[in-house]
């Protein structure tokens, strides 16, 4: 959003839709979804509807149907932190969906995923046979009954059955799994039967740390994620650096100065009235990048609704380009932070300036290689037992290699020689319908294929579904479907 006051700085940080009431408890937002609180600011016809409390998010209905149960504000995934989320495996056990579905773990935060653990220990399974994951569902498979808890086993970690479900009962069984190398979760949990994330270093030292930052563990969580304050991608990017009622407000010209946004658009100057970052002179516009990018030169002011508003704009504009990049991922990670033609974010290279990237928004101090993963747990690429998963670090590394702006979904299945090395990968869809691998990919993995080892000949096939934004960077919540599988020749 564009510095304007009263239209730019007053950003939801969220998806709270504004509601035609006074106020937000008793209403459909409240119930469902937890967002009782009200907020209307000064010009507001509307009310907006935002969760701030624990209470709230529990008493809601996606917590009874979906686990979304908890109120944790440190888990600022893109601008939302006023809404409730789901961080732990209790309260995704509690629900029907887990139960019949085997969606049982807050894979991502947002809801409760399909697990193989779950689909394995679902009235899917006892009653339709459906016991293996597949994309985002429980599908058919020919595992026998006294082996459905294998694959829950090297995936989850859930290596024990009841004879009702697959639960996690050794942390061992869990140091050993996918969803300690991938998601941190190294701990086995005897209250829920999972393995979950209890040790920050268990974060630090998975997948999804190392692709998409979730190196944190979630406080009051069983889950690892990008922890850190409600307001730090609003101040890091446009000074907003306080927050109000579940809204990023600026609050004094050091951290308007110290913004993306001063660099790129000249937002340097505290508007009190406003609580916004605005430009304050035509000195501002003149030294931003988009004006030696852009000619955004010229101040421009207007009356609005709770103050003056504010832009940098080309020479006799009648109106400011409404857009800015701050918030977006492409800007701190590759400095496509400038408002480009056609609507785009580009680099200042980009735009045929000199070469510009903006200050860190955060430096994380990550533990030396030689101290993680913690004992017992491997590392992706290290040797593995015929039982685990011996395509995958194939699949991982073709992935890095080729993967863009997209997403893929699909199977390898490798072939072995007799002393258990790769020799033929073949590269299908597998049990999805859409995103099949990319031709770059499959090149990738026939070339590459000697690396799969296992100490019997057989086949070893890894079915994964990535989701990638950006060059190489993947999103959190991709990696809880990788479902690897090896079968052994007789």
């Amino acid at each position: 959003m564009r510095a304007l006051v009263g239209l730019l700085t007053l950003l939801l940080m969220g998806c709270n839709a504004r509601e035609a009431v006074t106020s937000c408890r008793g209403t459909e937002a409240c119930t469902v979804e937890g967002r009782c609180a009200t907020r209307r600011l000064t010009g507001d016809t509307l009310a907006t509807c935002y969760a701030d409390s624990a209470a709230d998010c529990q008493a809601s209905r996606r917590c009874k149907e979906s686990g979304i149960c908890a109120y944790e504000p440190s888990v600022s995934t893109s601008k939302e932190f006023a809404v409730c989320r789901a961080v732990t495996a209790n309260a995704c056990l509690a629900t029907e969906r887990c139960r019949m579905e085997g969606a049982c773990f807050p894979a991502d935060v947002y809801t409760c995923s399909m697990t193989p653990q779950g689909c394995a220990s679902s009235e899917a399974c006892k009653k339709e046979g459906r016991c293996a994951i597949g994309g985002d569902c429980c599908v058919a498979d020919n595992t026998p009954p006294d082996r459905r808890c294998d694959r829950a086993c090297r995936n989850d970690g859930a290596c024990e059955w009841t004879g009702t479900a697959c639960i996690a009962t050794r942390d061992e069984d869990c140091l050993r799994s996918n969803a300690c190398t991938n998601q941190g979760r190294c701990t086995a949990d005897t209250a829920s039967g999972s393995c979950v994330a209890r040790a920050a270093e268990s974060c630090l030292a998975s997948e999804r740390c190392r692709l998409s930052d979730a190196c944190d563990l979630v406080p009051h969580g069983d889950v690892c994620a990008r922890v850190e304050a409600p307001c730090d991608l609003a101040c890091w990017g446009w000074g907003a650096c306080q927050e109000h009622q579940a809204l990023c407000q600026a609050r004094d010209n050091a951290g308007c100065a110290a913004s993306v946004a001063c660099t790129v658009r000249g937002a340097c100057h505290f508007d009190a009235s406003s609580k916004a970052c605005v430009p304050g002179s035509a000195v501002d516009c003149t030294a931003s990048l988009e004006c030696k990018a852009f000619n955004r030169c010229e101040l421009w002011t207007r009356k609005a609704i709770g103050g003056p508003a504010a832009a940098c704009v080309t020479p006799g504009a009648p109106h400011p380009d409404l857009g800015s990049c701050e918030d977006r991922q492409a800007c701190e990670g590759s400095g496509a932070c400038l408002w480009g033609p056609g609507s785009k974010c580009i680099t200042s290279e980009s735009a045929g300036l000199p070469p510009w990237r903006p200050r860190p928004r955060r430096v994380r101090q990550r533990p030396p290689p030689q101290a993680h993963p913690p004992a017992g747990m491997r590392r992706p690429g290290d040797p593995v037992d015929p039982d685990e998963d011996a395509a995958s670090p194939l699949v991982r590394d073709c992935l890095r290699k080729t993967a863009r702006n997209q997403t893929m979904k699909g199977r390898v299945v490798v072939t072995t020689d007799a002393s258990g090395k790769g020799t033929a990968a073949t590269v299908d869809s597998g049990t999805y319908a859409d995103s099949p691998p990319s031709a770059e990919f499959t090149a990738c993995a026939k070339e590459q294929v000697q690396m799969v080892k296992t100490s019997r000949p057989g086949t070893a096939t890894c079915s994964f579904s990535y989701e990638v934004s950006g060059e190489g960077t993947l999103n959190g919540g991709s990696l809880n479907q990788f479902d690897p599988v090896l079968t052994r020749t007789r």
